[in-house]
């Protein structure tokens, strides 16, 4: 499903090498952590995946395309990857439900069907009695399992989470990981999460240790 090939980053005019030279490869289904201190590279990396920033030089493939001469980045974002952050990045003046239609905007999917698309995923996250809440009137794990429920409206073949129980408490988190795997494994959604948490590393199938841009392991 994913395969990184021998993938760099640099910042600063060559300063900063956020990515030395990486590569790797992820299967179809499978959730894999991506772990390591601060600094390791682990947000660049999900971002160059994600397609939310280009690499220096490497190649991405994606389903067996190479994602940099495909379709425009803002489509292939919205047709394929679901992201998940530490912080939820709700539109704090936007309902839940409001906030889960925003990635269906740049699909052609009518107004009918991205709310009841948006509902039919809420309910499913246990947040029926919620769906017109604003995010600062729903608790943090609630305002999580939104943002959870963001990332899967536009069925994407891959979920990207960075840090995504960070924000939480321990047992939030744990539930929030717990059924995020679950959801991701259901419907064969390929999973990478970027963390230096153990005991979040460890809920998943696999880990890809990093450490000053290179990989360890993995």
């Amino acid at each position: 499903m994913i395969a990184v090939k021998d993938l760099k980053k640099v910042y600063d005019y060559g300063l900063v090498k956020a990515l030395n030279g990486i590569s790797f490869e992820i299967e179809e289904g499978e959730a894999v952590s991506i772990m390591g201190p601060s600094g390791c590279g682990k947000t660049t990396l999900l971002n160059l995946i994600g397609a939310l920033d280009t690499p220096t030089a490497g190649e991405i493939w994606i389903g067996g395309k190479n994602i940099a001469k495909g379709e425009p980045m803002a489509v292939f974002r919205a047709k394929t990857i679901g992201f998940v952050f530490q912080f939820h990045h709700l539109v704090p003046n936007l309902s839940l439900v409001e906030n889960v239609e925003l990635p269906m905007f740049s699909l052609p999917v009518s107004k009918r069907s991205r709310r009841d698309r948006a509902i039919a995923l809420l309910k499913e996250m246990g947040l029926e009695e919620r769906l017109n809440f604003l995010p600062t009137r729903v608790s943090g794990g609630e305002r999580q399992r939104a943002a959870i429920a963001r990332a899967m409206v536009n069925d994407p073949q891959i979920i990207l989470a960075d840090e995504p129980t960070g924000s939480v408490d321990t047992a939030i988190g744990n539930r929030i990981l717990d059924f995020l795997i679950s959801l991701c494994d259901q419907r064969k959604i390929t999973m990478v999460v970027a963390t230096h948490n153990h005991e979040v590393a460890a809920q998943t199938k696999r880990i890809i240790r990093m450490r000053n841009g290179l990989i360890e392991n993995g």
